[in-house]
């Protein structure tokens, strides 16, 4: 005859509100962002991106202060003379590109690696609902790395403006909507390559390492094939991914692109390109997830 014994281990089940998939979509989103910022982890986990996000504020903030002291002596309507919106992408674009190459590995590595997917699946969470709220969550953080520096740099200089700060700034409502409309092609430029390199890396650093290098390096390939006789070298400026953020800013705000007007393509086709990669993307990684959950 055999006995057995029972143990209570003290489980309690839940009697809380049950938020079913959407609510589970807000806590892995909230889990990703706090995952990438390094929240919740060691303090050496928090350093690089807190880091990369106070060196894309310093510009800001320091031309707003200066602007502060020495506004007797600058003419505020000259944007350029402090940091244009259009030109402060160029200060914190390689900034934008380090940070988004760090966080994605951070946010889809360890799920796979600590083989804890299993664990979503038996949620009511799709492999889709799973990836959107995943890169909802580096979408997030990427738009605040690169539009809250530029609201400082506006919001700033409208505090100084004459015509006092809420009149500047419903003047410069249209420039808010650019800033807005110029960072989602950077995302795309940037965070969706990332995103398909942390959907496959098994490696943070490894997968960190190949966005920052193998992003410059389509980039020149793109380049070399542009000024080659090649059948279609005039649509090669499209392969390089990491430059049509930048395409896309010109043409949100108005400005002529060197490279893309030598190979006589409008800018609108920067956009194109990055809705092209990123249903791709997309479509690859899914195809990807579905065997994992």
């Amino acid at each position: 005859m055999t006995t057995g014994q029972i143990y209570d281990l003290g489980y309690a089940p839940h009697e809380g509100e049950r938020l079913g998939r959407s609510g589970a979509m807000r806590a892995i989103t909230k889990d990703g962002i706090k995952r990438a910022l390094g929240i919740g982890r060691k303090a050496r986990s928090k350093l690089m991106p807190m880091g990369l996000i106070l060196a894309a504020m310093a510009p800001a903030i320091v031309l707003v202060g200066i602007a502060f002291v020495f506004k007797s002596e600058f003419d505020l309507e000259a944007g350029d003379l402090l940091g244009s919106p259009a030109t402060y992408f160029d200060l914190i674009a390689t900034l934008a590109l380090l940070f988004i190459a760090l966080a994605a590995p951070a946010v889809m590595i360890p799920d796979r690696r600590d083989n804890v997917l299993a664990v979503y699946s038996s949620r009511p969470v799709s492999a889709a609902d799973y990836l959107i709220a995943r890169g909802g969550s580096l979408a997030i953080l990427m738009l605040a790395f690169l539009v809250l520096p530029q609201l400082v740099l506006l919001v700033g200089l409208a505090a100084l403006d004459p015509s006092g700060l809420f009149s500047a700034m419903v003047s410069d409502s249209g420039e808010v909507l650019r800033v807005f409309a110029a960072s989602i092609g950077y995302v795309g430029a940037f965070g969706v390559p990332a995103f398909l390199v942390a959907s496959f890396a098994k490696r943070t650093g490894m997968a960190a390492g190949m966005t920052i290098i193998g992003l410059p390096l389509l980039d020149g390939i793109a380049e070399a094939l542009s000024q080659s006789n090649l059948p279609g070298s005039s649509l090669a400026p499209l392969l390089g991914v990491a430059t049509l953020g930048g395409a896309v800013r010109d043409w949100v705000f108005g400005r002529s692109n060197a490279t893309f007007s030598q190979a006589g393509l409008p800018l609108w086709t920067a956009a194109a390109a990055l809705v092209v990669v990123a249903v791709i993307v997309a479509a690859v990684v899914l195809r990807r997830y579905r065997r994992e959950l």
